[in-house]
């Protein structure tokens, strides 16, 4: 009992924290740090047993590894591999010489721990940076992805800098020795792990997810990545190691982004423990009878790590301005580098007095982060305005983030169709469906498919819901239609959503969910009815297109402003848009747009033309039509069946080139 209450405690008094944190605008993991250090034995005593708070700390840098290797796919890495390489390494390098330098030479500590020390200071916040990113919609400026470049190496450099903490700390004997045993276990274990990720893993997972059980593909998760980071550390290397790889077994699968939605919510809550136990563990009286040393030491860190960032930013093309706003960004101290000094603190590398100053330190520099990026915004954004080409980008990567395309939400007949009909007119899109099968089999056909559940937020950002065009959700439960249409809204206020509902009942429902348009499957079947059936009674086209848009109407039961607002548009039914196909022997074959004439005497004009997969929106008059070409045509009803028929083999002629209709005639009203 003693346990769950000071759970209760440390989650109450949490909550309490992070939500005045939130009030000012500081990062959360800085509040979780607070609450750490108000709760902790040095300084309220609220918490008893630290060493349990300590015990869930470890799960939360477990899941911490497991969700970063989940993250790193293969693309990614590729599309910011010239940025990472450059800008993060150089960045890492020279900031661990820097820092160790100083350490050892004007500070006097050891060379091991000094190296430590330049482990420490080099790694920024991952969270604290992109957080910054999404809130000021810098993911895919030149400065947001040099930082997520240098941030992306400074995460995969946490790994090798766990594995030598040991050897720092002179664990393992000779040094030397250490390396080469350390590198074979390395080597050893990664091959396993490979072997499991391309064997095992990926055949594990499709037959779990083929119960369609969360929490049985919950439990799975969590039994791979415990289960490889218990073996890493029995091999003799790092739990965190084995997190790690465990999740590089997930990433690229079918199921990543699926694992990273179940997996991040216990994340969130475990790495909570994690930040509260590092500020239990700070002397906060330490701090405050050395305040000058602590704000010295914190001016020292973000103006040396603004300095280095910047000017690693500079190497992979990046302009001056852009590099002074990556060294806004990532000026502070890491959430990693407290794992390392945690480490370090166990393996008696780094401890005492001196890594209370550095904590207290790193704490203030994440606190005042915001506000030193937003500086630095402001004078990039003075440079760029003054400056010359020598401040442009030139980093050479282009974004791989998905933008202005179409999200299907469920791939059922309706969700292929509206695939189909995308890449028919080369749109963009990304399908999630929940269907393990579903999704093996159409991923190995290359259509762009994540397995998952929609009404997961990790899920839609994963497919770009922010930057989408339109959303389509035509899954069969209704229940899901809303709730996916609800939580597409909140995270898109600008998207267009059409929504499908099966029973004209739920168009309402849907509609204050936040769906543009709603499509119901038992309105639209009547009117399909209605339809083949007046067709076959001979009916016109265009008063029969009238009529069904009218039974839309009715069924749908909008109100008054919407019919007004479309009764705006009434003209639109006046014009018809038709599309055509360049039959081999008709009488524009081989013709320019400019020798067909059809304006002259038509009220009829050429909108498009698609050849060979090619769409011309906007062709000229040499654009010559070939046979099995596809045009788009726009004019009156009356005039455009005339010139539709010049495009088949043995319809109408072309007009003479001297027949002509007075300028501006309007298409005739009934």
């Amino acid at each position: 009992m003693e346990l769950l209450g000071n759970l209760v405690l440390v989650l109450a008094f949490s909550v309490g924290v992070v939500l005045l944190a939130q009030k000012f605008r500081i990062p959360a993991m800085v509040g979780f740090l607070l609450a750490g250090v108000a709760a902790g034995p040095h300084a309220l005593g609220m918490v008893s047993d630290v060493a349990a708070v300590d015990v869930l700390a470890e799960i939360g840098v477990v899941l911490l590894l497991f969700t970063l290797g989940m993250e790193f796919s293969i693309a990614r890495l590729r599309a910011l591999f010239r940025v990472a390489l450059l800008g993060g390494g150089t960045q890492v390098a020279v900031t661990a010489l820097a820092a160790g330098s100083v350490a050892h030479w004007l500070l006097g500590f050891a060379w091991n721990t000094s190296v430590f020390i330049g482990f420490l200071i080099a790694l920024s916040s991952t969270a604290i940076g992109i957080r910054l990113m999404r809130d000021k919609g810098d993911v895919e400026t030149p400065h947001g992805t040099a930082a997520l470049g240098i941030l992306i190496f400074q995460d995969m450099a946490v790994v090798p800098m766990m594995l030598l903490v040991p050897v720092l700390a002179g664990q393992e004997g000779s040094v030397a020795w250490a390396l080469v045993t350390l590198t074979a276990k390395t080597a050893l274990v990664v091959a396993g792990v490979l072997f499991l990720a391309v064997r095992g893993v990926p055949h594990l997972l499709h037959y779990v997810a083929r119960w369609r059980n969360r929490e049985l593909f919950l439990l799975t998760l969590l039994s791979i990545c415990f289960g490889v980071a218990w073996g890493t550390h029995a091999a003799g290397l790092s739990l965190a190691l084995g997190a790690f790889l465990a999740g590089l077994v997930i990433s690229g699968s079918e199921y990543e982004h699926y694992a990273a939605s179940q997996v991040l919510p216990l994340h969130d809550l475990f790495i909570c423990f994690f930040f509260v136990s590092v500020g239990m563990s700070l002397d906060v009286g330490l701090a405050l009878t050395n305040p000058l040393i602590v704000l010295a030491l914190t001016a020292l860190l973000m103006l040396s790590k603004f300095v280095l960032v910047t000017g690693s930013a500079l190497l992979p093309g990046l302009g001056f301005a852009s590099a002074v706003m990556t060294g806004g960004m990532l000026c502070q101290v890491g959430e990693f580098s407290f794992i390392l000094a945690r480490l370090g603190n166990e393996a008696g590398l780094f401890s005492g007095e001196a890594m209370q100053l550095f904590l207290a330190s790193a704490v203030v520099t994440m606190f005042l982060t915001p506000w030193a990026a937003g500086y630095a915004g402001r004078l990039g954004r003075f440079l760029r305005r003054r400056g010359s080409s020598a401040l442009r980008d030139h980093t050479g990567v282009t974004s791989t983030a998905q933008s202005d395309h179409l999200v299907i939400i469920g791939y059922g007949p309706g969700g292929r169709h509206l695939a189909q009909a995308a890449r028919l007119w080369n749109i963009d899109y990304v399908v999630i469906d929940s269907n393990p099968d579903t999704v093996r089999d159409e991923r190995a056909r290359g259509v762009p498919i994540m397995f998952g559940d929609a009404a997961s937020e990790t899920m839609l950002e994963h497919a770009g819901v922010e930057r989408a065009r339109a959303v389509a959700v035509v899954v069969s439960d209704p229940v899901a239609a809303r709730t996916v249409t609800a939580l597409v809204r909140e995270l898109s206020p600008d998207v267009q959503i059409i929504t499908r509902a099966r029973y004209l009942g739920e168009y309402d429902g849907m509609r204050e969910a936040g769906a543009n348009d709603v499509v119901p499957a038992e309105m639209e079947a009547s009117v399909a009815m209605v339809g083949r059936v007046l067709e076959r009674f001979m009916v016109g086209s265009d008063e029969l297109k009238a009529f069904l848009e009218r039974i839309r109407a009715e069924g749908y039961q909008m109100d008054a402003e919407e019919l007004e607002k479309r009764g705006k548009y009434s003209f639109l039914p006046f014009m018809q848009l038709r599309q055509v196909h360049v039959e081999e022997g008709s009488a524009v074959q081989g013709k320019t747009l400019g020798e067909l004439h059809i304006r002259r005497k038509y009220r009829v004009a050429v909108m498009a033309v698609r050849h060979n997969g090619t769409v011309l929106p906007v062709p000229g008059a040499k654009t010559e039509l070939l046979p099995g070409d596809e045009v788009l045509l726009s004019g009156c009803p009356g005039d455009i069946g005339i010139v539709a028929s010049m495009f088949s083999k043995g319809g109408a002629p072309l007009p003479d080139e001297n027949d002509t209709i007075p300028a501006g005639t309007a298409c005739p009203v009934e």
